[in-house]
């Protein structure tokens, strides 16, 4: 009995030791720890009220330039009937407006600029965008997936620069897009995801099972599906 006594006792020691370690080492990680170390929380006050009774609608990505300005894509075809009172004519409602596609902000939530959406331009995305990225000459790029779109860019004040083309024409009705990952001149899904090489001037997206790489004027540079597979092995079986 004596024995199991001492056994209990060395036990509670040696626990009663690790714990103190253990807390020991935590205190010395939080002692070390940097004291400027940033500390996150939503500001409820970003960004300020909307100009011009404008609403915000879907918004996929926002994105940062070289001034640290805040580019958001606002999708004005998200907009409901019962929220744009304020557009049509006469006014049903005082508020609402949906946003242009592009609104620009600054860092403290003050709108810049808007622009984009619907029939902005021939090739417009139908029916929303899905990626922006702004260069390093502060030039504006869009994107859009789903057959028919394509990437188009502007300045930064709106102005059609470019655009990337290779859109996939119609189906016809009841018709279904066949994948083919060796095609280069056509892309069957449009756009979803794109970024830029602004060094090589080359941009760089994902279509269907592969990675494309084209200029800036739209040729085709090179391509590679998973595990760097060369395009012409990638299998077109949908599944």
């Amino acid at each position: 009995m004596r024995i199991c006594r001492s056994l209990r006792g060395a036990f509670a020691i040696v626990i009663g030791l690790c714990y103190f370690s253990a807390l020991a080492v935590q205190l010395g990680r939080a002692q070390s720890a940097p004291k400027d170390m940033p500390m996150y929380k939503v500001d409820p006050f970003w960004p300020k009220p909307l100009p011009h009774k404008w609403i915000l609608q879907g918004i996929p990505v926002l994105v940062t330039d070289k001034d640290d300005h805040i580019w958001a894509i606002s999708r004005p075809d998200d907009i409901k009937p019962d929220e744009s009172g304020a557009s049509t004519a006469p006014p049903r409602t005082d508020c609402c407006i949906a946003a242009p596609a592009v609104v620009e902000f600054d860092t403290e939530g003050n709108v810049l600029q808007g622009w984009g959406g619907p029939g902005y331009t021939p090739g417009s995305p139908k029916p929303n965008e899905h990626a922006i990225l702004v260069d390093r000459e502060g030039n504006v790029w869009l994107s859009s997936g789903g057959r028919g779109n394509s990437i188009q860019k502007f300045t930064g004040d709106g102005k059609f620069l470019w655009d990337f083309g290779h859109r996939a024409p119609p189906l016809a009705p009841g018709e279904r897009a066949k994948e083919n990952n060796q095609q280069t001149d056509i892309l069957q899904g449009g756009v979803f995801e794109f970024t830029l090489d602004e060094d090589a001037q080359e941009i760089y997206l994902i279509e269907q099972k592969r990675v494309l790489v084209y200029g800036y004027d739209g040729s085709f540079k090179r391509g590679w599906g998973g595990k760097g597979k060369a395009l012409a092995d990638i299998s077109n079986d949908p599944k």
